[in-house]
């Protein structure tokens, strides 16, 4: 088991497993007494990240094999495969208005992506090792990342460009204090407060 996410209603939980180079399959599960609602293999390698979006239409998965897809829940189909990553991505997440999505990669690159044109809107390219985890607050205006690095960051004042690379794409704000690589990070509701969990 490899990627585990709670939809909003607290009815239904969304669960990832797999074989590495073989496949990455994704299980809906009903809470109230365990049935499995859908499966679907959404990968040719390993799931390492889930994200649904705050409506609860849209499902995003993040692959070993350098891929993140999104999903559309009503048809069990991909509306967007987004290939920017030179590495596994480890951790997907949207926006409030499921408009956008970000990945981050073990390529040490967090992308921003806009999920009406499928192109890439903005690339941080700051972190010292893969990140591994990312999180958007609810108010959309900074995002959190988790990193092999040790370091948590926080970026704000996010721009949105025309594809090419440069720099000053966000402001950056770094929380030390961890020893060895981070794997997970989260946000409270009212965005005073990220917690870290560490190797």
């Amino acid at each position: 088991m490899t990627a585990l996410q709670f939809a909003d209603d607290n009815a239904t939980l969304f669960t990832a497993d797999g074989a590495p180079t073989t496949s990455g399959m994704v299980h809906q599960w009903k809470l109230s007494d365990g049935a499995r609602l859908a499966e679907w293999r959404a990968h040719g390698d390993t799931i390492y990240g889930l994200a649904l979006s705050r409506d609860g239409k849209q499902l995003a998965t993040a692959g070993a094999d350098g891929v993140a897809k999104v999903w559309s829940l009503a048809t069990g189909k991909v509306t967007a495969q987004l290939e920017g990553h030179n590495g596994a991505v480890f951790g997907v997440a949207f926006n409030s208005d499921g408009q956008r999505l970000t990945t981050a990669s073990s390529d040490r690159d967090l992308l921003v992506w806009d999920l009406s044109t499928r192109q890439k809107a903005t690339e941080i390219r700051v972190h010292k090792g893969g990140v591994t985890a990312l999180r958007w607050t609810p108010d959309d205006k900074a995002l959190v990342t988790a990193c092999e690095d040790g370091m948590a960051r926080v970026f704000t004042d996010i721009k949105s460009h025309d594809g090419a690379q440069r720099s000053g794409t966000a402001r950056e704000g770094k929380l030390s204090g961890a020893s060895g690589r981070l794997h997970a990070v989260d946000v409270s509701a009212d965005a005073k407060l990220v917690v870290t969990g560490g190797q």
